[in-house]
């Protein structure tokens, strides 16, 4: 073959490469992530820890109000054990709801990952069309379950969860990576503000399941100052009798350490709440971050190390009412 032959041959080759590399660039670039792939993954595995702890805390809850509403029933026993006579904070509808909301906001940051790292439009495609049917799903579900719920998921949450799953899907017919990611973003951010915020309102002093729990550790408290006054009270009538005859002083020990338990499993439990409630709010202040990041090029980095010091204190917390 002559080179002017095998010029034109390198030419057209050429040419179709460029051509191929314009038309991947149109439906989210050549290059096989996004500028905003690191920050967005951390988000992501952030979030998910979250929404982890979170979910565990909360059955927990659901125990410890279950023992206190235990406590109160021996005070004042019924004449007999029916249903409904112990009515806990939680009953597995309202757990459920909690849950899928969770569930809800950790898919939304899994997918805002998939958009800035899966290379192929198909696999985008696919990842957008199961979470808007997720959303829509974990959105019914949540909506149904409140009919026998006693303390429904605030206000607003389904509302918000139904769009983020438009929200994303509208961001991906733009058909360029860096224009859905900061199109997701910027019509996401209102929307993750208001569940993380309401989501935030319960956890924390002054919120419904904050000040539950706290209700019912000062309940285990009363019930343990009950027993120690109990078990040290014949012992003060018996010195009073008969000092030279008194029996020895009952062991009080197991008392003040059952009272130590209760305390330190309080400390933790509320400590836990709060620092969710923190995490909340700092979630939706890196989402409003990551928005500035893929509209100005200002790194987010900060606000995500200050969310990740969150969640390990959080994780932290858990780790300790777990033992």
């Amino acid at each position: 073959m002559t080179f002017p032959c095998r010029l034109y041959l390198f030419c057209r080759t050429a040419l179709r490469l460029g051509l191929a590399c314009a038309i991947g660039a149109a439906l989210f670039g050549c290059a096989s992530t996004s500028k905003m792939s690191k920050p967005l993954n951390d988000f992501s595995a952030i979030t998910s820890d979250s929404t982890t702890v979170t979910t565990a805390v909360l059955t927990v809850v659901q125990s410890v109000d279950q023992e206190s509403q235990a406590i109160e029933l021996t005070r004042e026993p019924p004449k007999s054990l029916k249903e409904g006579i112990v009515q806990p904070i939680f009953r597995p509808n309202d757990l459920l709801q909690r849950q899928l909301a969770l569930q809800s906001l950790a898919t939304y940051a899994a997918t805002l990952k998939a958009l800035a790292t899966v290379d192929r439009s198909a696999d985008i495609q696919k990842s957008f069309d199961s979470l808007k049917t997720s959303l829509d799903s974990s959105a019914n579900t949540i909506a149904k379950l409140a009919s026998g719920s006693t303390m429904q998921i605030p206000s607003g949450v389904v509302s918000g969860i139904v769009s983020l799953g438009s929200i994303l899907a509208k961001a991906y017919a733009l058909q360029e990576r860096e224009k859905a990611i900061r199109a997701a973003l910027e019509t996401s951010d209102g929307t993750i503000t208001r569940i993380c915020n309401l989501l935030s309102s319960e956890l924390r002093p002054g919120g419904a399941i904050y000040d539950q729990l706290k209700h019912d550790f000062n309940t285990q408290e009363e019930a343990a100052d009950d027993k120690y006054q109990a078990t040290r009270k014949p012992a003060s009538e018996t010195e009073a009798k008969a000092p030279a005859e008194a029996k020895p002083p009952p062991d009080l020990t197991p008392v003040f350490k059952s009272f130590a338990a209760i305390k330190t499993k309080k400390d933790y439990c509320l400590a836990l709440l709060n620092s969710l409630a923190a995490s909340y709010r700092q979630i939706a202040q890196v989402h409003t971050a990551l928005k500035i990041q893929s509209e100005t090029g200002v790194a987010s980095s900060a606000q995500l190390r200050q969310l990740s010091a969150q969640i390990d204190n959080a994780k932290l917390l858990n780790a300790q009412i777990s033992k």
